[in-house]
């Protein structure tokens, strides 16, 4: 198996766009799970796509799109970034309103329940949403931002695969199959978006960009390319199911896109793996 991950590895460097999606594919093919990898050159355009319209849990992944819409509405004017949330642990269930809270031992960060009762900006939630991937950040925001909304900007920009109907913890919509989900090209798609200065401002894709770079889990595809690579970058975890994905930034300017999506794991650790082989491959093809 070893050997033929190193064959793969090796035979991609030099060879065209093409080579690299058959042996993208061949790998995802020898898994025991499901998975949806949706790859593309910011520069040439040149994209690889295996299952990427396949659709997934989102898992932590739909905070991507939690962030983008607050940073739409700032720079419309319609939300000032400072301006200050109330921070509570109380939300209504989508499946029949019914109140429940959010686990502070299920959740990435700790901090801010210590402020319930308090007031934070915008901004503060929105980096512990993404770089600690808080459960409280994101359905205080979702709350504030309203679900709907969220899913229709999505949609406004290609991500017609995309369904943002709740927040984070909501069990009784879970089990009831009422669940966000996307694609890996969707989820592609998204993250170059927020490169695009006709739809964001300078200011705010800036902004979103140096929240990405913050992200304090690593474990998946940071793991398949040197330390000087900077990937702006969402993780997101629940059981069965392990994604990863971003932007590159290569010490050399150029720039690209890499989702990896899984599911059906009866191991996290080997969707975490994979992910970390299949940015290996791909920033081989790179770096040729």
């Amino acid at each position: 198996m070893y050997a033929l991950i190193f064959a793969l590895l090796v035979n991609t460097t030099g060879n065209n766009m093409k080579s690299l999606q058959d042996t993208i594919s061949s790998l995802a093919k020898e898994q025991q799970f499901t998975s949806g990898i949706a790859f593309k050159d910011l520069g040439s355009g040149e994209t690889v796509c295996c299952s990427c319209d396949e659709k997934f849990h989102t898992a932590s992944m739909m905070k991507v799109f939690v962030m983008m819409y607050a940073y739409h509405q700032a720079d419309s004017g319609k939300l000032q970034l400072n301006e200050p949330v109330d921070v509570q642990n109380e939300f209504a269930s989508i499946f029949d309103g019914s109140k429940f809270s959010v686990s502070k031992n299920d959740d990435g960060d700790t901090t801010l329940y210590a402020k319930i009762g308090d007031k934070v900006p915008f901004t503060d939630l929105m980096r512990l949403m993404i770089d600690r991937s808080s459960n409280l950040a994101t359905d205080i925001l979702v709350e504030k931002l309203g679900a709907k909304n969220i899913t229709e900007f999505a949609k406004s920009f290609g991500c017609t695969g995309t369904e943002i109907l709740r927040g984070v913890e909501d069990m009784k919509a879970f089990e009831a199959g009422m669940n966000d989900m996307t694609t890996p090209h969707d989820m592609m798609m998204a993250f170059e978006q927020i490169l695009n200065t006709h739809l964001f401002s300078r200011v705010s894709s800036d902004a979103m960009i140096q929240i990405l770079l913050s992200q304090e889990f690593n474990d998946m595809l940071p793991l398949g390319v040197p330390k000087e690579v900077k990937i702006a970058h969402k993780t997101g975890s629940i059981t069965g199911v392990e994604h990863d994905g971003g932007i590159f930034f290569l010490p050399d300017g150029r720039k690209y896109v890499l989702v990896v999506f899984t599911k059906g794991l009866t191991n996290q650790g080997e969707g975490r793996e994979f992910g970390a082989k299949i940015s290996k491959l791909v920033f081989n093809y790179e770096s040729k």
